[in-house]
């Protein structure tokens, strides 16, 4: 069986291929498109990546015929679940129904697809390709856990936000993924993550591994303004107030400005920042290690990119074995899509 998994939502287009079960090609669209991503983030449109599907069928001398399914890594029904949760984009997320409702359309258009690429993938053979729909943090965790080794894991799959969810656990083992919790907006370490990225004068979506270096060179000052809009408790929740988070000023002083000379506060910002991520994760971590037993630990997501952290957790020694997604960005989901199928 030939599974074509796609991720076609938000930013880093990708496709992965799975032949009998296992995984014989994956690549970013930006490799053949030169743009880093694949595209800017946007909820806009969907955007497929036609480049990288060529590259995949060519690579493996096949046809797009010869495609048993194609694997998408996203569910506009759970993204109309989740859509009045986003107060802050909603018009955004509103209007990429649009695009999501005609997925299929847009996928079998001739508009973008060049056509030297029509020796493996004509529009009309496209159609008659069943599409199976995946969650957005289902496809993170398949993509950690499925290619980890493990037999059994508890597998973690946080970012900015999927249709909903923007951290979710479960436990894999051989009879497949089961959540066991999940985090909803506004409770996103990633948009916490990326909010104060702007804050600091950053591309936000972007340039979060700055802010992660950065704090190499700062101090905690700031941790006790981080703790009043983050919290955990003893239940193993960490929630998140919206209100204060999008009024950083308040709590960190002004934004910095683009250009604007970096000095000893915004080091300090993106170093309590960093501790805060760390603290948190340790903690929940700890909670779910107690509470299941499990042993191993999968991670995807863009959260799952913060090395540092991920050093924090492994020198804690929660778990016995770490595994994490070389892909965790959104490009990893074509792979889970894939594996899901």
């Amino acid at each position: 069986m030939i599974i074509l998994g796609v991720n076609f939502f938000f930013e880093h287009s990708s496709v992965s291929v799975i032949i009998d079960g296992k995984l014989v090609y994956s690549a970013e669209e930006e490799r053949f498109s030169g743009i880093k991503g694949g595209k800017r983030y946007s909820p806009y449109s969907v955007h497929f990546p036609y480049k990288a599907m060529y590259s995949a069928l060519d690579y493996l001398d096949i046809n797009i015929k010869n495609v048993d399914a194609i694997a998408l890594s996203y569910d506009k029904w759970d993204h109309i679940k989740g859509l009045f949760a986003k107060r802050w984009s909603y018009y955004d997320d509103f209007y990429a129904l649009r695009s999501l409702f005609h997925t299929k359309r847009i996928l079998c258009s001739d508009y973008e697809m060049f056509q030297y690429m029509s020796d493996r993938m004509l529009p009309e053979d496209i159609k008659k390709v069943p599409l199976l729909f995946f969650n957005h943090h289902m496809s993170h965790a398949a993509s950690a856990y499925c290619f980890s080794g493990f037999d059994r894991s508890l597998v973690f799959a946080a970012d900015c936000c999927g249709e909903k969810s923007c951290t979710s656990l479960y436990i894999g083992s051989p009879d497949g993924l089961k959540k066991i919790k999940s985090f909803d907006i506004p409770d996103s370490l990633g948009i916490l993550y990326t909010v104060v990225t702007k804050h600091l004068g950053f591309n936000s979506f972007q340039d979060e591994f700055k802010v992660m270096g950065l704090a190499s060179y700062g101090n905690n000052t700031y941790l006790e303004a981080f703790k009043n809009i983050i919290t955990f408790n003893e239940k193993g929740e960490y929630k998140i107030n919206a209100q204060k988070m999008f009024n950083l000023s308040a709590y960190l002083g002004p934004a910095r400005k683009k250009g604007e000379k970096i000095n000893q506060r915004h080091k300090d910002i993106a170093k309590s920042l960093q501790t805060i991520l760390e603290t948190i994760l340790v903690k929940l971590f700890t909670y779910y290690r107690n509470k299941t037993g499990i042993t191993n630990l999968c991670m995807a997501g863009g959260v799952a990119l913060n090395c540092v952290a991920n050093g924090k957790i492994a020198d804690e020694k929660i778990f016995d074995r770490i595994f994490v997604q070389p892909a965790s960005s959104d490009a990893g989901r074509s792979m889970g899509a894939a594996a899901l199928a």
